[in-house]
């Protein structure tokens, strides 16, 4: 997926995904650290994009959790 507004760290660190709920796709971002420390499942509130968690999401995976992420039926990239 091409990401225009992405920065360089989501283009490496992010691994795209979806799954269909009653024929609407609804995407995932999941960020697998090496360290993996720990399993963080970010939900995010009803009219927000994961991408609005940028910093949130780097901080927590630079402290080596993974991070687990997905847009809500409608909004952001879903």
């Amino acid at each position: 997926m091409s990401l225009e507004y992405a920065d360089e760290w989501w283009r490496k660190n992010c691994v795209w995904g979806e799954f269909r709920r009653m024929g609407i796709k609804i995407r995932t971002a999941c960020f697998l650290n090496p360290e993996n420390r720990a399993n963080v499942v970010l939900v995010t509130g009803w009219g927000d994009s994961v991408l609005k968690y940028n910093e949130t999401i780097k901080y927590l995976y630079q402290r080596g959790f993974n991070v687990f992420t997905y847009d809500h039926q409608s909004q952001g990239l879903s």
